[in-house]
């Protein structure tokens, strides 16, 4: 039997802001069942976007001193690859200048690493929020496929979502 406490924990949080959305992505970090707010996971999307550009961009660029603009490309469940780095002009070879540049490279790394699995927790409550299988997440793992799964992440909610609550 499911306590109402439980069943709290396992409901979405509606229109959280970045505190409360960040701690619960935390909290629910290993948890697959249950839903995650629309708030919740883009939430999550701007800080580790935030993250990511300081560490694999901004961070190396001003330590290296070479202007070089890269851009950092999200893979699937937004999980970054220092493959999915490109640059708008200057020269991509940029770690090997400076100690600042590589030590920050590699704690987006670390970054990368630690939050692989929430991320792809809070990919598929999400998408439990919206009455859709977690296994739609799979989606991310191809091209275009990610496209289509930015789409189905943005849906609203839907009632019969608490399916997933139990």
């Amino acid at each position: 039997m499911t306590t109402s406490v439980e069943l709290d924990a396992r409901a979405p949080l509606r229109d959280a802001g970045i505190r409360d959305s960040l701690r619960r992505f935390v909290q629910h970090g290993l948890r697959l069942h249950g839903r995650a707010g629309r708030s919740e996971y883009w939430w999550w999307m701007a800080a580790n976007l935030s993250v990511l550009a300081l560490t694999l961009g901004v961070v190396p660029a001003i330590a290296s001193g070479t202007g070089a603009m890269p851009t950092v490309n999200l893979g699937p469940f937004g999980i970054a690859s220092p493959s999915g780095i490109t640059f708008l002009y200057g020269s991509p070879d940029y770690t090997a200048d400076s100690l600042v540049a590589q030590i920050s490279i590699a704690v987006a790394a670390l970054w990368a690493l630690a939050t692989a699995i929430p991320a792809v927790t809070v990919t598929v409550r999400r998408l439990h929020d919206s009455n859709l299988s977690g296994w739609w997440a799979l989606l991310g793992l191809l091209g275009v496929g990610s496209i289509a799964l930015a789409v189905l992440l943005l849906r609203r909610p839907r009632l019969a979502g608490a399916r997933f609550d139990a």
